[in-house]
């Protein structure tokens, strides 16, 4: 009976031994669980701060463009008052007395033009309105009014960008499903490169070098394109129309726009998408993506939070300009819809409806082909669908000899639930 006490009390005390190992560990574990949570929001202020950090030098580089292009502008229109001031000096005699026709320097450049005793020549203040903004700022006002409001407005659409369109690892993701078009399409190479118009902040065009596809972009915001070549990217500060005119034909393999012909008059979309077919290679690829109108929200609303969008193109006038200007095959890709919890509940037909036009694709995007070049059939020759054809690479293809029209250069750097499908018959939303 002793010896039974006596195993009892032993176990008891070694129970109660691990009923205190394991409190102690519990009191550990709680512990650690604790400092996880306290490195969890440690490391998530650290992303935040990174990322505003990220925006506030954003902001820097866009206000030293802007200011750089201030000082430029008041160097250039200093360097003109003192050049007229010169010229006023000359009128006058050794004694320093005013010859006829010949005002004080204190009244000012423009005075120096004036006959004595009769106004100014008011084209000396007031150019014509043909004058460029450069002309006026050099050789009317001291005050910068040229470049500097177009950097103005370049950084802050690199502003609204940054809040409004997504990080670029966002749009990153939204764009790598064009990829797979690109290959399989097997007509970009480095003589038929892609070009990207409107480049933007480069992402698309980083997401082609890292797949190993030749690409350009260009792009009428100074802000943008530097940011693209401190990437490492090629990218070019200028007109997109006038890139594709000087152009010769058959020189791309794939043109690419997101998020541009919302901007543009229809004239100049028509004329640069014009110059798009010419200037691709039988077999390139055309890709076009814009806001998505069949969505009411974005049709009515959100489309307008970008000041320089003029108006959104539907799906079914997109494809069809695409197919009028000889474009195939025009694929219609409606894309980003509103997430679920975004949706009204419910499984019926009205509210699935609803749904479809309040929180269905807010993109969408057109991918068309230029056709290849049908062979001619000859007298008593086979039917032409019986011909070969044409196969990438050759004399129509997309690689040109050595003895091709030369490349035009571009500027390197040195160191952005479906809707009931409306592909065949479209219902009228007038």
């Amino acid at each position: 009976m002793l010896a039974t006490e006596t195993a009892l009390a032993q176990l008891r005390g070694g129970a109660e031994w691990l009923q205190r190992q394991l409190d102690e560990f519990k009191a550990r574990l709680d512990g650690l669980q604790t400092a996880t949570a306290g490195a969890e929001d440690a490391i998530a202020t650290e992303v935040a701060r990174r990322e505003r950090l990220s925006k506030d030098l954003d902001f820097i580089r866009s206000d030293l463009i802007y200011h750089r292009g201030q000082a430029r502008d008041l160097i250039e229109a200093l360097r003109g008052a003192d050049g007229r001031g010169h010229r006023a000096d000359g009128l006058q005699t050794a004694g320093g007395t005013p010859l006829p026709g010949a005002l004080p320097h204190p009244q000012g450049p423009a005075a120096t033009t004036a006959s004595a005793g009769q106004p100014a020549d008011p084209q000396a203040v007031t150019p014509s309105s043909s004058s460029s903004p450069k002309t006026v700022a050099t050789e009317a006002s001291p005050a910068p009014v040229g470049l500097t409001v177009d950097d103005r407005l370049d950084a802050y659409y690199v502003a609204f960008e940054e809040e409004f369109r997504g990080s670029p690892e966002q749009i990153r993701e939204t764009q790598v499903g064009y990829i797979a078009d690109l290959h399989a399409a097997q007509v970009v190479t480095a003589d038929s490169p892609v070009l990207d118009l409107g480049c933007g902040r480069g992402e698309w065009l980083a997401l082609l070098a890292e797949h190993g596809l030749s690409a350009r972009g260009v792009d009428t915001n100074s802000v943008m394109v530097a940011r693209c070549r401190e990437q490492g990217l090629v990218a070019q500060q200028a007109d997109a129309l006038a890139v594709l005119q000087a152009l010769p034909d058959a020189a791309l393999g794939a043109v690419t726009a997101f998020h541009l012909i919302e901007h543009l008059p229809f004239e100049l979309l028509h004329a640069l998408l014009e110059q798009a077919h010419r200037a691709l290679c039988p077999g390139g690829v055309l890709i076009l993506e814009t806001p998505n109108p069949e969505n009411v929200l974005v049709g009515s609303h959100t489309f307008y939070h970008d000041p320089t969008h003029r108006n959104p193109m539907t799906p079914t006038a997109t494809r069809f300009l695409v197919r009028y200007l000889g474009f195939t095959d025009p694929e219609i890709r409606r894309l980003h819809p509103y997430p679920e919890q975004a949706k009204v509940p419910g499984t019926d037909p009205l509210t699935e409806r609803v749904n479809g036009h309040l929180c269905g694709p807010q993109d969408f995007a057109v991918i068309a082909r230029k056709p290849w070049p049908q062979p001619k059939a000859e007298p008593n020759s086979q039917p032409a669908d019986a011909l070969p054809k044409e196969a990438p690479g050759g004399p129509a293809g997309c690689a040109p000899d050595a003895s091709a029209a030369a490349q035009p250069t571009f500027e390197t750097s040195t160191a952005s639930a479906p809707i009931t499908a409306l592909d065949e018959a479209e219902p009228s939303h007038s």
